[in-house]
C-alpha cells in the first residue's frame, strides 16, 4: 500500500525547470529592447506569449511543449532585439550620415570663409604695400620739391647778386658782397650733399646780402656815374670849387648820390654869419665873390642856397632869419654876375643840426649844385609828400541826459571889489 502511494506522488511532483525557460527568463530579464516598432512589438507580444505556453506546458510537465514554446519564445525576444537594434543603427547610420553632409557643408562654409578670409588679408597686405609705396613717393616728391625749391632759392640769389654786380658791389660793397657769394657757394655745396634745409637757409642768406650789397653799392655808382656822364666839366667844377674850399677855413665840397635823386653837389660855408645875424662877416664875403666867380665860370649849373640858424635864435625867428640869410647870399652872387633865375634861395631854421644846438657852426649857408645832363633848376626843388587824408572819426555813442538835480536856494555873493586895469606891455622888435 505504501508502495503504491510513493509512486502516486512521484507521478504526480512537477519536473525540473527546462534550461530553456531559464535562458528565456534572462532575456526578458534584460527588458524589452528599445526603439521597437510595430514588427518590433509583435515578435516582443509573440515571445510573451511563447514564454506563457512554455511555463503553462512546464507545469503540465510536458517537457517537450515546455522546451518548443520557450525556444520560440527565445528565438522571437531575439530577432525583436536585433531588428530593434538595426533600426537604431539605421537610425544611427542616417544620423551620422546627416551630421556628415552637415558637417561637409559647414565645411564648405568655412573652406569659402577661410578663402575669402585670404583674400581679404591679400588685399590688406596689398593696400599696406600700396600705403607704404604711396608714402615713399610722398617723401621722395617732397624732396625732389624740397630740392626744386633750393635750387630756386638759389637762383633768386644767384640773380641777386648778379644785379649787385651791374653796381659795382665787389668795389662799393665789398664785405656784404663777399657774404653774399660766399653763402652762394655754400648752399650750392649743401645741395649737392642733399642737404636741403642748409641749402634753402644759406640762399636766403646769401639773397639778403646780395640785396643789401645791390643798396649799398648803388648810390655810390650812380654818383660815379654821374660824374663820368657829364665828363670832364662837372670834374672841373668839383675841383674848382674843392681849390676855393681849401683856401678858407670851414668851408666844405662833398659829392651826394642818393638812390632816390640825382647826384649833387655840396658847397658848405660854415660860420659865414654871426648868431641872430642877417648879414655875413665882412671878413667872410671873400668866400662868397669867389664861389661866384667859380660859378660864373660855368653858366649852365643852378644852385639852391640853403640857410641854417642855431638855437641861439628865439625859435619864433629863426626860419625868417635862416630866409633872410639866404636872400642876402643870393643877392651878392646876383651883384657878381650871375643869373638870378639859376638860384634859389631856401631857408630851413634850426633844422639838421650839425653841432651842438647852441654852437655857432650851426649858422652855416649850403650851395646845393646838381650835376645832371641838363642841369635842371627843378632838380633842386624836392616835391611834396602826398598827404594822407585822416580815418574817418566815429560818432561817439548818445550820452543819456541825468535826471535833472533840484537847484539849492540862491545864496548871495558877498560884494567883490572891482580888479585893477592891466597896462598892456608893448613889444619892442629886435633887430635883425
Amino acid at each position: 500500500m505504501l508502495l503504491l502511494i510513493g509512486s502516486l506522488a512521484v507521478g504526480c511532483a512537477t519536473i525540473p525547470k527546462p534550461a530553456e525557460i531559464a535562458l528565456l527568463e534572462q532575456l526578458r530579464a534584460e527588458g524589452p529592447p528599445e526603439g521597437m516598432q510595430h514588427s518590433e512589438r509583435v515578435l516582443y507580444a509573440g515571445s510573451e506569449v511563447a514564454y506563457k505556453q512554455a511555463v503553462e506546458a512546464w507545469h503540465d510537465n510536458d517537457l517537450a511543449l515546455a522546451q518548443h514554446f520557450a525556444h520560440v519564445g527565445r528565438l522571437s525576444l531575439r530577432r525583436a532585439r536585433t531588428r530593434a537594434t538595426q533600426h537604431r543603427t539605421r537610425a544611427e547610420m542616417a544620423r551620422l550620415a546627416r551630421e556628415i553632409a552637415l558637417t561637409k557643408e559647414q565645411d564648405k562654409t568655412t573652406t569659402a570663409q577661410l578663402a575669402r578670409t585670404k583674400e581679404l588679408i591679400a588685399l590688406h597686405e596689398e593696400l599696406a604695400v600700396a600705403r607704404i609705396n604711396t608714402r615713399e613717393k610722398a617723401m621722395h616728391l617732397s624732396e625732389v620739391q624740397q630740392a626744386a625749391t633750393a635750387r630756386h632759392r638759389l637762383s633768386e640769389a644767384s640773380l641777386a647778386l648778379k644785379m649787385a654786380e651791374t653796381v659795382e658791389a665787389p668795389r662799393h660793397a665789398k664785405k656784404l658782397y663777399r657774404i653774399a657769394k660766399s653763402m652762394i657757394a655754400r648752399a650750392e655745396k649743401k645741395l649737392t650733399s642733399n642737404k636741403i634745409k642748409a641749402a634753402v637757409a644759406a640762399a636766403n642768406i646769401a639773397k639778403q646780402k646780395a640785396e643789401a650789397a645791390y643798396l649799398a653799392a648803388r648810390p655810390l655808382y650812380l654818383r660815379d656815374k654821374a660824374v663820368a656822364s657829364h665828363g670832364a666839366e662837372n670834374l672841373a667844377l668839383q675841383q674848382d670849387l674843392a681849390a676855393v674850399a681849401a683856401k678858407h677855413r670851414g668851408v666844405s665840397v662833398r659829392l651826394r648820390a642818393t638812390e632816390e635823386e640825382s647826384a649833387k653837389l655840396e658847397v658848405r660855408v660854415n660860420f659865414l654869419f654871426a648868431s641872430t645875424k642877417s648879414m655875413p662877416h665882412p671878413k667872410k664875403r671873400a668866400i662868397l665873390l669867389q664861389l661866384a666867380a667859380v660859378l660864373k665860370s660855368y653858366a649852365k649849373y643852378p644852385a639852391m642856397i640853403t640857410s641854417y640858424t642855431s638855437h641861439r635864435t628865439p625859435r619864433k625867428k629863426r626860419l625868417a632869419l635862416s630866409l633872410a640869410r639866404a636872400t642876402v647870399v643870393r643877392e651878392i652872387l646876383i651883384e657878381e654876375g650871375l643869373s638870378g633865375e639859376r638860384l634859389i634861395a631856401n631857408g630851413e631854421g634850426a633844422m639838421k643840426l650839425i653841432g651842438y644846438k647852441f654852437s655857432g657852426i650851426n649858422d652855416r649857408v649850403e650851395l646845393l649844385i646838381p650835376l645832371s645832363a641838363e642841369h635842371p633848376v627843378s632838380a633842386l626843388v624836392k616835391k611834396p609828400a602826398p598827404v594822407k587824408k585822416p580815418a574817418p572819426v566815429k560818432k561817439p555813442a548818445p550820452v543819456k541826459k541825468p535826471a535833472p538835480v533840484k537847484k539849492p536856494a540862491p545864496v548871495k555873493k558877498p560884494a567883490e571889489k572891482a580888479p585893477a586895469k592891466s597896462t598892456p606891455t608893448k613889444k619892442v622888435p629886435t633887430k635883425a
